[in-house]
């Protein structure tokens, strides 16, 4: 990494972007978009299409409702939008005031956002009315009570003592204001963290730009490609991987499907002739059950798959390509930075294998054991990385929580336990704090999941450990089926596959779904919880 690469201001780095295609803010965009692609559709939400000339519009009139109610370059405002167009218009309408959105999610409750609101008092919060039933007057309310800093409420829908999202789009001159640099932060994303308060990480504009347009590129978007997003567009995943922002800095269409479900999508996909899916694993899984059993489902405008979030097991991987007849490609990234990903002209073998190699030049990646001593190739260890577009550290985070996340070289500690193959790709294996110590031997669970999938009366699995008085730790194992199975008969399986005994399941649990986390990965705390009881 060249030095030269960053400029440091107030003890923290900015990326200077001498390698980036454009030193633009994020809220430059939409004009600067619909002056290329013009009445192309931009995006698809509520089944009405928005060209890039209507969504520079409308994010213009937008601003200058924002700046009627004094927000200004540097404020806070808290983001709790489901996948609709009022996100889309709210995102580049402050990040071109430069005013700082916390980027949330809809499934989040006050116990999650709690925290959030201490740490950066923010002067306006943006809801709507509701979402997958839940009403969030009550909230808003509680959240005003406790966050002295609180402007402003504003709905996107009618709820009382709020600011009416659509009474913001305003005619006339704006007024003038003070605009950010191109590597001032644009957004702020949450850590990927299960429990505690989430930490910010502060993503700069010019920065997430250049991830966002590398990772188009490796993904081959056009302005032919339709993308469909179906998990929550505030997610780093949706919107920079390559995401929202890949496929506008290209003149495609980003579909906004309101729901997480495979229901959803399939009518969506065909309707729009959708030709790029962004899916966590546990929905990739359900569409294939979907589509091998309801010959309905016109899925042939597909062309590509990106499967992310969350360790992709090779069985399930593997089925991609021939049951949906389209290109897997996966992604490792995290919202602090690196994003690696597989090729388009990898074989079917390495896209089901492996995350491929980082989209920049300028990210770096290790394998290093506990005293940050590199591995050799093939050895599993911690996997650290620095890059272009990685940040240096938390926002407003203390010492110890950076120094604990960050080495003195600025390389980001991902927690992810990981190796790199004999090609030189990235292959992650799950998360070190998941590693299953049972009397002293370590398993990963995404080994027994795997092999687990391998069975053909189980369609998917997912294995946690649990605490021991003897052995310290033991193994449990959920498995979805179409058939009542026996751990007996699951260890016989395993047993075949010459796994170890020492890595053989200790429970088996049959469920018909998986718990999911707010961002539709498979809910590892809530099994554990489970296999407490």
């Amino acid at each position: 990494m060249r030095e030269t690469d960053y400029i440091k201001r107030d003890s923290e780095y900015y990326f200077t972007l001498e390698n980036a295609p454009e030193k633009r803010t994020i809220g430059e965009m939409p004009a600067i978009w619909a002056e290329k692609f013009g009445s192309r559709t931009a995006f698809v939400a509520d089944d009405e299409e928005i060209s890039y000339n209507e969504m520079s519009a409308k994010t213009d009139l937008l601003v200058k409702g924002f700046l009627s109610l004094g927000i200004k370059k540097g404020d806070h405002v808290i983001v709790q939008l489901p996948n609709t167009a009022s996100f889309i218009y709210t995102m580049f309408a402050l990040e071109k005031i430069g005013a700082l959105p916390v980027m949330t999610l809809p499934a989040q409750r006050v116990s999650d956002l709690r925290g959030i609101f201490e740490t950066v008092s923010p002067v306006t919060y943006i809801i709507p009315e509701s979402y997958l039933g839940y009403n969030y007057s009550e909230m808003a309310k509680q959240m005003k009570e406790i966050t002295p800093s609180l402007r402003y409420i504003i709905c996107d829908g009618e709820m009382e003592d709020t600011v009416r999202f659509s009474s913001l789009f305003l005619e006339g001159a704006a007024p003038e204001y003070e605009k950010p640099a191109y590597n001032d932060i644009a957004h702020l994303l949450l850590s990927g963290g299960t429990t505690g308060t989430p930490k910010l990480i502060p993503r700069c504009h010019a920065e997430y730009l250049y991830n966002s347009e590398k990772a188009a590129e490796r993904c081959g978007v056009t302005e032919d490609d339709v993308l469909l997003i179906a998990i929550p567009v505030s997610h780093n995943f949706s919107l920079s991987a390559f995401g929202i922002l890949g496929v506008f800095l290209n003149g495609g269409t980003v579909v906004l499907c309101p729901y997480p479900s495979v229901d959803e999508m399939l009518p969506m996909i065909e309707d729009w002739g959708v030709t790029a899916l962004q899916l966590v694993p546990v929905l990739v899984s359900a569409l294939i059950d979907t589509v091998s059993w309801d010959d309905s489902c016109d899925i042939s405008s597909l062309r590509i798959i990106v499967v992310g979030g969350s360790v992709f097991e090779k069985e399930l991987a593997m089925k991609v390509e021939p049951e949906l007849d389209c290109k897997l490609v996966q992604v490792f990234g995290t919202a602090e930075g690196i994003i690696c990903m597989t090729s388009l002209d990898d074989s079917y073998e390495v896209s089901a294998s492996c995350q491929g190699k980082p989209i920049s030049e300028f990210d770096e990646i290790r394998i290093v054991d506990e005293g940050l001593n590199d591995l050799p190739q093939g050895e599993l260890g911690e996997f650290i990385e620095r890059g272009a577009y990685t940040i240096h550290n938390y926002y407003m985070a203390s010492d110890e929580v950076n120094s604990a996340a960050f080495t003195p070289s600025g390389f980001y500690r991902t927690g992810d336990k990981a190796k790199i193959d004999e090609n030189g790709n990235l292959v992650v294996v799950g998360r070190i704090k998941e590693q299953i110590n049972k009397g002293g031997e370590k398993i990963m669970p995404s080994e027994v999941e795997e092999n687990l999938c391998k069975a053909d009366f189980i369609r998917d699995a997912a294995v946690v450990g649990v605490p021991d008085e003897v052995m310290g730790s033991r193994i449990c194992a959920f498995i979805i089926s179409d058939r009542e199975t026996t751990l007996e008969e699951v260890r016989a399986f395993l047993k075949s596959l010459g796994m170890a005994d020492y890595k053989m399941p200790d429970s088996v649990y049959q469920i018909s779904d998986f718990p999911l986390t707010k961002v539709g990965k498979v809910d590892k705390k809530a099994l554990e919880e489970q296999a407490k009881a």
